[in-house]
């Protein structure tokens, strides 16, 4: 919070910040006996938007609790699904007021047989797991838009041609994984832009926020 009230202070009233923490899954899937995972979430995400100043806070916690019987994380990967993503985003549009396009408009793709980051830190291959993959689900924008991806150093030498999505299965189909800093350019025509720092659940984000701003920068901190 005092980070992002710093922000907020340099860049001044006339720009928008907003924060989106965005949940663990053992936020709302914890097992019996870790019921302080549940806890936690609350008491930092609370404290984290009691403690802003002029800084707008997203509650992406409280957007997925009501959505707890979908597929919205996975199971042996720590991230949320694009449907997680999804409500986080849509949350965000309503706190930023600008337009958002629900899923009937997105073209719906899926894979089976993923197997994500808890899999693959094991280094016997846990059989629990590999016996229970996941369905990744994505959604592809039926808005015009343009991808544009530049290396971390800088927005130069830019790379075309690619879309939203890698080839790739696994969570990296989203922008490409953490490698680059990302530019969309959408048809929604409101003038808005907006810039996100993220970690990697922010990947996820990217189809959904273009329904939003015209203009989008991604980059990961």
């Amino acid at each position: 919070a005092d980070k992002m009230n710093q922000f907020k202070a340099a860049v001044g009233d006339d720009v928008n910040v907003y924060i989106l923490p965005a949940p663990l899954s053992s936020a709302f899937y914890a097992p019996a006996k870790y019921p302080n995972s549940i806890k936690n979430h609350q008491t930092c995400f609370n404290a984290i938007r009691d403690n802003l100043n002029g800084v707008k806070y997203v509650d992406a916690l409280g957007a997925l609790s009501s959505h707890i019987d979908e597929n919205i994380y996975f199971r042996t990967d720590h991230h949320w699904q694009a449907l997680g993503a999804y409500y986080a985003a849509q949350e965000l549009a309503r706190v930023a007021g600008t337009s958002f396009d629900s899923l009937d408009q997105y073209k719906v793709n899926s894979s089976d047989g993923v197997l994500g980051t808890y899999y693959t830190a094991f280094s016997n291959k846990d059989v629990v797991l590999k016996n229970n993959p996941d369905t990744m689900t994505w959604y592809v924008p039926n808005r015009t838009h343009e991808v544009t991806y530049y290396s971390q150093s800088g927005l130069t030498n830019a790379i075309k041609g690619r879309t939203l999505f890698s080839n790739t299965n696994g969570y990296l189909k989203f922008i490409y994984g953490d490698s680059y800093t990302t530019h969309i350019k959408s048809d929604v025509n409101n003038g808005r832009k907006i810039l996100i720092f993220k970690d990697s659940f922010g990947n996820a984000l990217a189809p959904f926020v273009l329904s939003s701003f015209e203009e989008v920068y991604i980059a990961d901190f």
